[in-house]
């Protein structure tokens, strides 16, 4: 069992993988280096994708999230070798875990049920049997979720004046303003946002602590890792280089990116302005502790930095979503949305499609 996952499109034949996509599935790359035989089944996670796939020999199964299916899979074991019988296993994939469903469909997933031109709502049924709340579970949890409703709904004292988008394969005004937020809360260089950090955009108007948590609902801190020009012009290389397609938030830099994804998609890193990074000179750069530590492939610069050039906590542990709520003080109450253009783009107008 892995916090790593993958995404397959199509859960028909779970024999079938061509629909699953190799570029950032962290879940297979781990199942490519193990040795045949080291493991028998494996659940995924991470990237709310539904898998329920065979590679090679090995299941591999996962959902969602946010407990909405599940998937099973059903291992047959020899009784004198004590092994796994491989061809026997059955798997059955995000199975909705509701109590309705659509008719049609079978799904009680509300991003795909928007889709539909109708939807007509049945009991639904796991594994035979049809699925009802717990009489019992029900009223324990009725504390907890009130709770939860009165922090949802808790105004935090700041307003923006227009939706604040966060972007992911695109430059967006909330990455760009996260990255302000921790460049200004540590009074650093540099600030740098993963793309993976940032789950929903913010409203317009008066925000609440729900809205906020929504947008950052991780429990990062924010880190101080000090570079070398040249280490800082690597770590922006490896940020970009992936098949996603995904664009760091920066502030007090500019990128130029190839537009098409790939490992040579950094073309230029610049001071904002234009200003060249001096390659021997060090540079403060603020970012979350999860880059720090080396997350979203940035382990080969991270990991080479001497303990002193890294700072997990420079201002007492302070997390993102604290962050973000004392710098919109500091501002009047008033989170206003950046300018965008640190991020500019060069190459082909439309990207070769990759083969599966």
């Amino acid at each position: 069992m892995a916090h790593a996952g993958g995404k397959c499109a199509d859960l028909s034949n779970p024999r079938d993988t061509s629909s699953c996509a190799r570029g950032d599935a962290e879940i297979l790359d781990m199942l490519d280096a193990l040795p045949p035989g080291t493991v028998d089944a494996v659940v995924a996670g991470h990237t709310h994708q539904t898998m329920g796939h065979f590679f090679g020999d090995v299941p591999v199964i996962e959902t969602t999230g946010q407990a909405r299916s599940l998937g099973v899979v059903e291992l047959y074991v020899d009784p004198e070798r004590r092994r796994v019988i491989p061809g026997r296993t059955r798997i059955q994939a995000a199975i909705p875990l509701c109590a309705k469903v659509d008719a049609a469909s079978g799904t009680c997933d509300g991003r795909r049920l928007k889709e539909q031109p109708e939807v007509r709502l049945v009991p639904a049924s796991f594994m035979g049997a049809q699925v009802t709340p717990d009489a019992q579970v029900a009223p324990l949890l009725v504390s907890a979720l009130e709770l939860a409703r009165e922090a949802q709904h808790r105004p935090v004292g700041l307003v923006a004046p227009v939706p604040l988008a966060r972007g992911y394969t695109a430059e967006g005004a909330l990455g760009n303003l996260v990255a302000d937020v921790l460049r200004a809360s540590a009074q650093a260089d540099v600030g740098v946002m993963n793309p993976g950090g940032i789950r929903a955009d913010l409203p317009a108007g008066a925000l609440t602590f729900g809205q906020v948590f929504e947008a950052l609902p991780f429990d990062n801190t924010l880190a101080v890792v000090t570079l070398t020009g040249t280490e800082l012009t690597r770590l922006m290389a490896l940020a970009h280089a992936n098949d996603r397609g995904s664009v760091f938030a920066v502030s007090g830099l500019e990128l130029t990116l190839n537009r098409c994804p790939g490992p040579q998609r950094l073309q230029t890193v610049t001071l904002t302005g234009g200003t060249p990074l001096a390659s021997e000179r060090l540079y403060r750069v603020a970012l979350p502790d999860f880059l720090a530590r080396g997350g979203d492939g940035l382990g080969p610069v991270t990991d080479s930095l001497p303990p002193e050039r890294v700072d997990l906590a420079p201002v007492k542990g302070l997390d993102l979503r604290e962050a973000l709520l004392a710098y919109g003080k500091a501002q009047g109450g008033t989170l206003n949305a950046p300018a965008l253009g640190r991020v500019r783009y060069m190459g082909v107008a439309e990207c070769p499609q990759k083969e599966r």
